[in-house]
């Protein structure tokens, strides 16, 4: 695709390359124009859409074709030793942040609120961060902080 204007309609952007002589008739090297994406569509009678999937798919296989190294050569699969000790920073991490949240959902239990739904509701309303950090509070948040500690 190159950057243009449409011999058809004088849009600017993406052009595809249309062969006025069919390339199954010879004109691969013939006479060419270019045509936006729906121009082009319309000349053939049939979309143009893009599959984006197909076409990284592709790409990617042609890049490895020409020798290019895929992939983030920092990642690195580990031992099971290391994975243990990830899986035990990330629950004290978890641990440390429900410990920081209880005093909050007792308060809401305190203030009233029984259902899971209502005491996320209120730690929602309070402005009252997640455990994760992002988003509001849902009743599985609550639910797995209390189970923490019951």
């Amino acid at each position: 695709m190159n950057k243009a204007n449409c011999a058809s309609c004088e849009a600017v952007g993406d052009m595809h390359v249309h062969h006025l002589i069919p390339k199954v008739y010879g004109g691969k090297d013939g006479p060419t124009v270019l045509l936006c994406v729906p121009c082009h569509g319309i000349v053939h009678s049939r979309s143009f859409r893009l599959d984006h999937k197909v076409l990284t798919i592709a790409g990617l296989a042609a890049a490895k074709a020409r020798g290019v190294k895929l992939g983030n050569p920092q990642l690195r699969a580990g031992t099971a030793d290391m994975a243990r000790a990830a899986a035990a920073a990330s629950s004290a991490q978890a641990r440390q942040r429900a410990t920081d949240v209880l005093p909050f959902v007792k308060q809401a239990q305190q203030a009233g609120a029984t259902s899971l739904q209502s005491i996320a509701d209120a730690m929602t309303a309070r402005g009252i961060p997640t455990p994760g950090g992002r988003g509001g509070w849902h009743p599985a948040t609550v639910q797995r902080v209390l189970k923490r500690f019951a």
